[in-house]
């Protein structure tokens, strides 16, 4: 700009009010500006149109007793163990084995829970089968990393197997045959909307 001219400077600075001076150019000139702080943002509001989930965990998998259904089973006989062997970073070991080798871990470094309850083994048959009766499981979760430090005690992973609860509302029963094994389920309620009950047979 030219001598003698007016001319607008704006400051500006994140965090602070902007300030616009008109300054005529005249004379070499030194300026002081002091800009007013702003503590005041507005809000922001994100919309998303998918679900959120909390608590994603990429070293977690859940498994949900329905899903087997969906997966292949050995002489039709359904088994959350062979189940879990699917998952990556997990290895079944010999073939026909339950046992669950987790990134490189030893069978024994796995903290193993039903309902809160440790197992030390989990095996049938010589580890053809697993102990745990579908019929009578709700849900499995493997925590293959990160897992909190009230299931201390192990290396590798925590599994946390969840057992059904009765029905409160009506009775129901379930019966499956398999060339393996064959099961037997029934579960009501005691004191309908309060209490219940569910009992689960495998041979």
């Amino acid at each position: 700009f030219k001598k003698n001219d007016t001319v607008a400077l704006a400051f500006s600075y994140i965090g602070y009010e902007n300030q616009t001076k008109q300054i005529f150019c005249k004379n070499d000139t030194t300026l002081f500006i002091k800009l007013k702080e702003v503590n005041e943002i507005e809000q922001v509001v994100i919309y998303s149109t998918n679900q959120v989930n909390d608590n994603l965990n990429t070293g977690s998998h859940t498994i949900r007793i329905e899903q087997l259904k969906y997966l292949p089973s050995l002489g039709g006989e359904k088994d959350i163990l062979k189940a879990i062997q699917m998952l990556p970073g997990i290895q079944s070991g010999n073939e026909g084995s339950n046992g669950l080798y987790i990134r490189g871990g030893n069978i024994d470094e796995n903290l193993i829970l039903l309902d809160g309850i440790p197992l030390y083994n989990i095996n049938h048959i010589g580890g053809f089968v697993s102990i745990f009766n579908p019929d009578a499981i709700n849900l499995a979760e493997i925590i293959k990393s990160g897992f909190p430090a009230k299931y201390g005690g192990r290396l590798s992973s925590v599994l946390n197997i969840t057992m059904k609860d009765g029905n409160l509302n009506k009775f129901s029963n379930n019966f499956s045959l398999s060339p393996i094994t064959s099961n037997f389920s029934l579960n009501g309620p005691i004191i309908k909307n309060k209490s219940s009950f569910i009992i689960s047979v495998r041979a």
